[in-house]
């Protein structure tokens, strides 16, 4: 996980964390400015003058119970800076495999079009209004960086942490169709093969912290590496106690 990208998730945390640990009523409100429920719609300006009342997003018990489960890797009953990390980076990827349907690597041809669509779609409707060709253009050159009409792993996540880092700067809400980019709702997370949604949670939180580690240089911190060494060792005491 590159450096920037990091720091950008430690903002978002420290954002809604008070003392170091993100709490339980923190990660709460963290997840519901990220709408889980789905069928949550926004009012627009026009209504809001209306007198309109924006109903509270929910997170339910189940669903904060699971996401506490994935992310609290040291079962801490909090959570720290990098767990957030990489369950945050693990559903930024997760939301992008939704988007390649033919798991090229790449949003391109129909597909770009479907998340310039769904991106832009829900920002106007959030400001009350249609979107347009000018705003899908505007969307296009943010995450489109090198212009070759398609989009890769590290464009899309680029583009997703930058909007959120001008939102954070702003101290402003996250835009509308930046908040459905990444789903907090766990039981959505699936494998590449379609198997159920804790595999494919545990595999995508897995790599990233096999990245942070190895970019890190410490491998202390990873159990995964703890249990290959014990493997090794033991083996190699066994070998060694056969050839005798």
């Amino acid at each position: 996980m590159a450096s920037e990208k990091l720091s950008i998730c430690g903002e978002l945390y420290d954002a809604w964390n008070k003392d170091g640990s993100m709490t339980r009523v923190e990660l709460r409100g963290l997840a519901q400015s990220f709408q889980p429920d789905d069928n949550q719609a926004h009012l627009s300006k026009s209504q809001k003058k209306k007198g309109m009342k924006q109903k509270t997003l929910k997170l339910t018990e189940t669903q904060l119970d699971n996401l506490i489960g994935a992310i609290d890797a040291d079962n801490s009953n909090d959570v720290s800076k990098e767990e957030f990390a990489d369950f945050f980076m693990a559903a930024i990827k997760q939301r992008f495999s939704t988007f390649d349907e033919d798991q090229s690597g790449f949003i391109d041809g129909d597909e770009l079009s479907k998340f310039v669509d769904s991106v832009c779609t829900e920002a106007e409707s959030g400001r009350g209004r249609k979107s347009s060709e000018n705003l899908k253009k505007k969307y296009m050159s943010k995450v489109d960086g090198d212009g070759n009409c398609q989009i890769d792993l590290d464009e899309f996540e680029s583009f997703v942490l930058s909007m959120i880092k001008e939102a954070l700067a702003k101290g402003k809400g996250l835009p509308a169709g930046i908040r459905k980019m990444v789903d907090f709702n766990v039981s959505h997370f699936k494998t590449k093969d379609g198997a159920k949604h804790a595999e494919g949670l545990k595999a995508a939180l897995i790599a990233e912290r096999d990245e942070r580690v190895v970019e890190s240089g410490d491998s202390s911190v990873n159990p995964r590496f703890l249990a290959i060494a014990a493997v090794i060792v033991v083996g190699s005491f066994a070998y060694l106690k056969w050839k005798k």
